[in-house]
Parts: structure tokens; C-alpha cells; sequence
């Protein structure tokens, strides 16, 4: 019942939405969409058999990769658990601005006790010095692999929306912003709660991890004024 001005206004923006007119059109076809992952795993990069992990972990095979990121999912043998551990790039692995990110993800995300924001487990290095994280695997889809199959009803989308503003809100509350929402960095599990994932470029408490006169961000979902 407190949230009914809040739907309201969703339902709002998504009938305007629908009836965006050819002016939208052209401003979202010129930008330049980040990769949101690279169809599979590098050939670069080490596999289940070759990766050296904490002794703890065993790899099951990997699950995605992107830019800034490297997922596998995992047995935890020490806890009896399914995880994802998520490494730097190879050709990230000497970048010290790369692994400040990785950290301030683990940092920004661990700072967060709610259910709609992903649970981090720990930061660790491999005996190889490759620097991961380790967080819950989630049994479920992305926003964005779920959209590519068509719309959503108004209520999934209403409720994907206010689960969202409430991650976000419990983020703002500790001072933390995001900077990346957009459908493939969240994820609605097998029980239709939705989870916001990779704070790699979070800024803490008034703290920026990125170099100065870089905007940070996905340009095709930043608000017009970040793209200015």
C-alpha cells in the first residue's frame, strides 16, 4: 500500500514510453552500447582444468564474461555451496586501477544487507595472483536476456521497477551510488526476486574510482545529462 503513488508513477512512464514518438528514436540509435558480455569465454583466458583457485573453490565451468569481468561458477568445498567467483581479465591483470574497481565492488556490494543487492562472500587471490571475488549464484535470468524474448506485463515490470528503486535506495542510504544500472546488470531469480549486481564502477561515500574527465557508465542508459 506504501508504494501506490510510486506504481502509479511507473505505470505512468511506461505508457509514455509506448507512445514515444520518432524524435526518440534517433538519439538511442547513435549511441554506442557497451558490450554486455563477449559471446563466451576468451580463448586467452584459463580454463576450469588450468586455473589455480583457493584451495576451497572448485570450478564448474564459466558462466559469462565482459569488459571488466570474468564469472565462473563454483563449489564452495569448505561451505557446501554453489558460487560465482568473478576474476579480472587477463589483459586486465597488471591494470592497478582494474583491481581497485574489483575491490570497491566487493567493498560497495558486502556494505549492502538487502534483498534485492547480490550477497558478497569474500575477495581472495589465486595461487597465481589472480584477484577475485566470491558472491552468491543466482539460479535465474538477466533483465536483459529476459527483454530479448519480448515485453514485459505491466505488473513484472512494475514490480522489476520497485525492486530496483528499493536496491538502490538501501544503496543511497550508505552513501553508495552505482553508476551502471542497465538490464544486463540485474537479474531476477528463479523466485521473481530481482537482484542488482556489479558495482565495479560504484562510487563510495563521495569517492570516485575513476580517472578524472572519464564518465563512467553504459552511454545508451545514462541520462541525458551524463552524455553532455
Amino acid at each position: 500500500k506504501t508504494d501506490a503513488p510510486l506504481h502509479r508513477e511507473v505505470e505512468a512512464l511506461l505508457r509514455a514510453h509506448s507512445e514515444s514518438g520518432p524524435l526518440d528514436r534517433p538519439v538511442l540509435d547513435a549511441v554506442t552500447i557497451a558490450p554486455e558480455s563477449m559471446g563466451g569465454m576468451s580463448s586467452s583466458e584459463p580454463d576450469c582444468e588450468t586455473m589455480e583457485v583457493a584451495e576451497h573453490y572448485r570450478l564448474l565451468g564459466a558462466v559469462g564474461d565482459g569488459g571488466m569481468g570474468v564469472v565462473f561458477k563454483a563449489w564452495d568445498e569448505r561451505l557446501g555451496r554453489t558460487v560465482a567467483l568473478k576474476f579480472l581479465p587477463t589483459y586486465l591483470l597488471g591494470d592497478a586501477d582494474a583491481r581497485k574497481r574489483l575491490r570497491v565492488e566487493a567493498q560497495a556490494a558486502a556494505g549492502l544487507d538487502h534483498p534485492n543487492v547480490c550477497t558478497i562472500y569474500e575477495v581472495g587471490e589465486t595461487r597465481d595472483d589472480r584477484f577475485y571475488i566470491a558472491m552468491a549464484y543466482y539460479e535465474g535470468e538477466t533483465i536483459a536476456s529476459r527483454l530479448a524474448r519480448g515485453p514485459f506485463s505491466v505488473e513484472d515490470a512494475v514490480s522489476f521497477a520497485l525492486q530496483t528503486a528499493r536496491g538502490l535506495a538501501a544503496a543511497h542510504d550508505r552513501g553508495i551510488v552505482h553508476r551502471d544500472i542497465k538490464p544486463a546488470n540485474l537479474i531476477v531469480t528463479s523466485n521473481g526476486v530481482l537482484k542488482i549486481l556489479d558495482f565495479g564502477i560504484a562510487k563510495l561515500g563521495g569517492v570516485t574510482n575513476t580517472q578524472p574527465g572519464l564518465t563512467p557508465g553504459t552511454t545508451a542508459y545514462m541520462s541525458p545529462e551524463q552524455t553532455c
